[in-house]
């Protein structure tokens, strides 16, 4: 009798014991406690942010329709917003933009957009910008970047400051500008061309024709912009391989007549033309 007395206390106190924990790990709070919702699941345990990526994109593909936003994920550079459209094994971190975005704070790409810099995703480059130039130093490991522009720095835990060594660039016409950073001053145009594009507005204002990545400056003549690098439907991608939300680079990546195109859903060739396995 004994014995079946403590094998029932036993099987209570597990049970009790098993309901006890599997309500904790779904209740509201980052730690599995019953404190107010942060915005993000308990199931897992505590969610350790980080700068890198996370394992989540927007799917092109998604035919669920929700709204308002029920999610958002850390891309590297920005906090995305996605509905029932969210591909990948961490989805589900955040329910709310401000969770995301509150986490990732101190990362070098919001400390750089948000003190107005221009934060450049792609790790092509040997540091961030300083006096709003690229580093002219060699190195064995390419990495993202901020361009703090003319006379700024970026600092690192604060974002762009004033630079105090930054030498004032000698002011030139934009003409002299636009040659000597190897864009081509046109007469017959509408104004500065964007990203190589040329304005399709009626008029006639001398301008200048920096290369497809790049934007006129006043004050820098041609220089390198973010904007440049996402393409839109219809636009080539040859130069950048990247298109817009939505949109994908035929053929999966640079070719000589890379286009951005509706994303391949019925196709069986896969979303962006790489054949399925």
């Amino acid at each position: 009798m004994t014995l079946s007395r403590t094998l029932l206390l036993w099987s209570s106190l597990s049970t009790a014991l098993l309901f006890s924990a599997c309500a904790t790990s779904h209740a509201p709070g980052s730690d599995g406690s019953v404190s107010g919702d942060v915005g993000r699941p308990a199931d897992a345990g505590p969610y350790v942010p980080s700068c890198a990526p996370m394992d989540a994109r927007v799917d092109p593909c998604a035919v669920a329709v929700c709204a308002p936003v029920t999610g958002a994920f850390w891309d590297g550079a920005a906090c995305v917003p996605v509905h029932c459209n969210c591909a990948g094994a961490e989805c589900g971190v955040y329910t709310t933009l401000d969770a995301c975005e509150a986490d990732h704070a101190a990362c070098d790409a919001t400390l750089c957009t948000t003190t107005g810099g221009a934060w450049f995703a792609r790790a092509e480059w040997c540091g961030h910008f300083q006096c709003g130039f690229p580093p002219s130093v060699l190195c064995d490991e390419s990495v993202p970047a901020c361009d703090c522009g003319l006379g700024r720095v970026f600092q690192d835990g604060a974002g762009c400051v004033d630079g105090a060594l930054c030498e004032l660039t000698e002011m030139l016409e934009p003409e002299a500008f636009c040659t000597a950073t190897g864009g081509t001053w046109r007469l017959d145009v509408c104004g500065h061309a964007t990203c190589g594009r040329l304005s399709d507005a009626d008029c006639i204002l001398p301008g200048c024709v920096c290369g497809d990545l790049e934007v006129f400056d006043p004050q820098r003549g041609c220089v390198r912009s973010p904007t440049c690098e996402l393409r839109q439907l219809g636009e080539p991608c040859t130069d950048t391989g990247l298109c817009a939300d939505s949109v994908c680079c035929v053929n999966g990546g640079i070719s000589a007549d890379a286009t951005c195109v509706a994303p391949l859903c019925d196709d069986p060739h896969g979303v962006c033309g790489p054949p399925r396995p």
